[in-house]
């Protein structure tokens, strides 16, 4: 869709000519790589453009950096072999950072991404400073930067091929997620179809519900040692749910796990029970934040796959561990995005704090607005795995209900249909983005280019489990509301053996 032209400025082609740039030898019947550094793009700084040989996985192509505005930096990667296609490439938390070459680049697609508008002070994707009083950094990093930096990648990959991309697409997982759907419903012309993996829709929710974790575990922490003691249990009790006793929760919404029967007896505590406290912390973290009259504040997290999805990214960074991103993404944003430095975490009020996340929430959060998108004819395929400890996966679920009961009607005046452009899917067993016991290797760009190219909507794609590299199950996934249901018939670790099918949480 964003297809802009360059008239008005030289092309590649004769810039090279009159600055007397020679052709690189490798790049025969390309425009030279070099002349970039010279093309003049509205409002952006083409700080240089280089050549880079074929290597391993990564094929030829011409490396532009340079920025958008004074701070949203970016780099283009452009492949002399070129597919005719646009991919923005999406990073995640706090962002700051460039993303390198990656898998767009490895098919052919001039590949793009961005810092969102700022660097981070630590080069991590959890530093929030740059943010404090900074409104102008916000905006670009809740929106504007993929924006204006689609607008000027396309218009360099335009001046060095000669022509538009035939298709443009953002691809991006937790961070990058949220920026997939925001821009599909802000700016619903700029891409085809996005691929949205277990996005951050709600940033001001989100932080709240890990400041309430943060809290829980600092007043009686679990030990990571006692996380399989809950996972066994957990799968013990709820497994057979789904028909299949296959070591992964289908639906955990179907899990009416009880935690007491965990509870060490008076007096003991050891690896095989949990004390009264810890029993009280868990039940807290599955429950999600709620405020002293009742009112939910966010979901909790989904049970089955405490060890060892949890233990990096949520039980240890309280309790002196190596994770992190519990503390540090909800402390950096509630400091430099809302209260200011000198901000305790351990003092947010859940009756009285939220209220002073209410304008950070209309800016950051995305809105479940796609009828726009869906009339431009876009196409959104998000997942979320089930097993995610980082973003809960029921709000993914409750956004995808939000855009259904909000959409209105296309050009001719007929109720749209969510399935014809909009399609979720939850994975059994996938942490955060990928990985974990359940099928999380998926090939989400070729669904979305079969949707948007060919008009092939994704009705069931096929997840592997990988160990030590080698398939050891596969894994039909459906578009929600539908799952994979056994047959009955065949081995229960191969996808050939399941249904997808609508069935009843409970």
């Amino acid at each position: 869709m964003l297809s802009r032209t360059i008239s008005g400025f030289l092309s590649v082609a004769a810039i090279a000519t009159l600055l007397g740039i020679p052709r690189a030898a490798d790049a025969v019947g390309q425009p030279d790589c070099a002349a970039l550094q010279v093309l003049g793009v509205p409002n952006t700084t083409i700080t240089s453009a280089s050549l880079v040989p074929a290597s391993g996985a990564f094929p030829e192509y011409c490396n532009v950096t340079g920025h958008v505005d004074t701070e949203i930096g970016f780099a283009l990667h452009l492949p002399t072999q070129w597919n005719g296609k646009f991919l923005f490439q999406g990073l995640g938390g706090l962002d700051g950072l460039i993303p390198g070459p990656g898998a767009g680049l490895m098919r052919g697609y001039a590949e793009i991404g961005t810092n969102t508008g700022h660097v981070s002070a630590d080069g991590s994707l959890y530093d929030g400073s740059w943010a404090f009083n900074r409104p102008d950094r916000q905006v670009n990093w809740a929106y504007r930067s993929t924006h204006v930096v689609a607008i000027a990648g396309t218009e360099i990959t335009n001046a060095y091929y000669g022509r538009p991309p035939e298709h443009s697409y953002y691809s991006g997982c937790s961070g990058g997620g949220r920026h997939a759907t925001m821009s599909a419903t802000l700016y619903p012309t700029d891409f085809d179809g996005v691929v949205a993996g277990s996005p951050f829709l709600s940033p001001t929710g989100q932080v709240i519900a890990w400041n309430w974790d943060e809290q829980a575990l600092a007043h009686t922490a679990i030990p990571p040692a006692k996380l399989p003691l809950i996972t066994h249990a957990v799968v013990a009790a709820c497994d057979a749910k789904d028909k299949v006793i296959d070591g992964l929760l289908s639906d955990p919404r179907r899990c009416d796990f009880n935690t007491s029967t965990l509870q060490c007896p008076a007096g003991v505590n050891n690896s095989s029970c949990l004390t009264p406290g810890e029993i009280t912390t868990l039940n807290k973290m599955y429950g999600g934040p709620y405020n002293s009259t009742g009112v939910q504040l966010f979901p909790g997290w989904e049970p089955g796959v405490e060890y060892p999805l949890w233990l990096m990214a949520l039980v240890n960074s309280v309790n002196g561990g190596p994770g992190e991103l519990l503390v540090r993404i909800p402390d950096q944003f509630l400091t430099y995005f809302i209260f200011g430095p000198g901000f305790d975490p351990y003092s947010f009020n859940f009756d009285r704090d939220p209220a002073a996340l209410t304008a950070a929430a209309q800016l950051f959060d995305v809105k479940p607005e796609l009828s726009a998108f869906a009339n431009a004819g876009g196409k959104i395929l998000m997942y979320h795995g089930w097993a995610d400890p980082r973003l809960a996966t029921l709000y993914s679920i409750g956004f995808h209900e939000a855009v259904q009961t909000n959409l209105q009607r296309d050009h001719h005046g007929k109720p749209i249909d969510i399935d014809d452009f909009y399609r979720l899917f939850l994975v059994p067993g996938m942490g955060h983005c990928s990985g974990g016991p359940g099928p999380y290797s998926v090939d989400w760009l070729s669904a979305l280019e079969k949707w948007v190219e060919q008009g092939i909507a994704p009705d069931r794609l096929i997840g592997s489990h990988l160990t030590n590299g080698v398939v050891d199950l596969t894994r039909p996934l459906c578009p929600y509301p539908q799952e994979a249901v056994y047959t009955g018939r065949g081995s229960i670790f191969d996808a050939a053996s399941f249904e997808c099918r609508v069935r009843q949480v409970n």
